[in-house]
This record gives C-alpha cells, structure tokens and sequence, in this order.
C-alpha cells in the first residue's frame, strides 16, 4: 500500500468514526461534562481528519508537478 493509499484509507477510517460518533450521541444519556468531553474527541477527529485530507492533497499536488 502507497502513502497515498494509506492515506485514503485513514481518511476513510476517521470519516466512519466521526460519523458513529454523531450517530451514537443522541441515543446516550449523558451528563453536560460527558457530552463536552465527547464534543472534544470529535473536533480532535476533524483536526486530524484535515490534516490527513491536507497531505493528500499535497501529495497528489506533487505528483502532477
């Protein structure tokens, strides 16, 4: 598997679990601290989830240049 395939994939993979993550949310009871807790390991996942959809982009920019 190629970085640019790994990458997809990670991507793929964070997508899916920011997705579950939403989806399980409203079904939980939680206090305001879990769900600020939860709200924290989400927006974690998007910063990732950008800076994985950044070096892909960087790297498919490098292989047109």
């Amino acid at each position: 598997m190629n970085e640019r395939e790994k990458l997809r994939s990670d991507i793929d993979t964070l997508k899916e679990s920011i997705r579950l993550f939403w989806l399980d949310t409203p079904t939980k009871a939680m206090t305001p601290e879990d769900r600020m807790e939860l709200l924290k390991h989400i927006s974690a996942l998007v910063a990732e989830l950008a800076e994985l959809l950044r070096r892909l982009d960087q790297s498919e920019s490098s292989m047109t240049a």
